[in-house]
């Protein structure tokens, strides 16, 4: 390996660094010392990260009762309540403020989505269709 100056040692130009890494991993798996890197397939959906009866409620402070109401009204009322914390998470964000909280903001992220998937399926189910007026 070849010095230069302050910065150190150059690394070589071939894989030989990569090489010795994929070595040492594979021989702490074969030990016993290294778990296995979980297969990506096995790893649960977004959607079944996101219970409605759990995180609604945790999320935009709605009553257990109102979550029991009518599909599309709530719906609409949710993914309201929901865009609007996602807004005000996302300038926490960006603002870099003391209380941003990034889970909260991830769980924002699957409840719009899910809201938003919900929303649609129940539109298909009962023939819901928008106005052609555009009003």
């Amino acid at each position: 390996m070849k010095r230069n100056g302050r910065r150190g040692v150059i690394p070589p130009s071939d894989n030989s660094v990569e090489t010795a890494i994929s070595k040492l991993w594979a021989s702490q798996e074969q030990s016993g010392l290294r778990i296995p890197r979980p297969d990506p397939e096995s790893w649960p959906k977004s959607s079944t990260l996101y219970r409605r009866d759990r995180d609604l409620p945790r999320l935009i402070q709605i009553s257990p009762d109102e979550i029991v109401g009518d599909k599309m009204a709530l719906c609409k009322t949710a993914l309201v309540r929901l865009e609007h914390a996602l807004i005000a998470e996302w300038r926490r964000c960006i603002t870099i403020h003391w209380s941003y909280d990034r889970v909260r903001h991830l769980c924002l992220l699957r409840a719009v989505r899910a809201e938003w998937s919900r929303l649609a399926t129940s539109a298909l189910e009962t023939g819901y269709r928008r106005d052609p007026s555009g009003i």
